[in-house]
């Protein structure tokens, strides 16, 4: 709770969503949400830890950060109100092929340096014309990035990412 106040003081407006991976690194989903009531939204992994979460009357925001991989998981989602990454050819696929009861808050998330998830940016334009001819399955549609490093000290590498991200974002190819 004291890091996130911290975190709010110097980014005023901005909103900000708590990271809660990996039962919060042991401290417990349950626990850690109560000690992020203030964050505008948790993002998590595992979508048990998710519906856990709702079930247990966590209201607003839940991003799934590896989005669904089945569409078991593209139905939970839907069910519990639950935001999802996209980040790979395969899982737009499986969103195209999978009917939803309701639409989805969807996060378009591209490789800008991170190397691990991501659509690469010559497939940015693509995946997008795809997510927009689904216009009755998204809700919302954001796109998003990976920074690769919180640790450098001069910050070379994320104005690199973040400069590749402006580019994608502003050039009409997520037009």
């Amino acid at each position: 709770a004291h890091n996130l106040d911290i975190a709010r003081s110097v980014t005023p407006g901005a909103r900000t969503w708590a990271v809660v991976k990996a039962n919060a690194y042991g401290h417990g989903v349950l626990t850690a949400a109560d000690a992020f009531r203030n964050a505008d939204g948790l993002a998590l992994i595992e979508i048990e830890n998710a519906i856990r979460l709702r079930e247990s009357g966590w209201k607003k925001p839940i991003l799934l950060l590896e989005g669904c991989f089945s569409s078991l998981d593209w139905h939970a989602a839907a069910e519990h109100r639950l935001s999802v990454v996209i980040h790979s050819d395969e899982q737009l696929s499986e969103f195209e092929a999978t009917p939803l009861a309701r639409k989805l808050d969807v996060f378009l998330k591209f490789n800008t340096g991170m190397n691990r998830l991501g659509f690469r940016p010559s497939a940015a334009q693509s995946a997008l014309q795809r997510l927009d001819a689904l216009g009755d399955r998204v809700l919302d549609l954001r796109l998003m990035t990976h920074f690769a490093s919180a640790d450098e000290r001069d910050g070379a590498q994320t104005r690199q990412q973040l400069s590749r991200f402006d580019v994608l974002t502003q050039s009409g190819a997520a037009a």
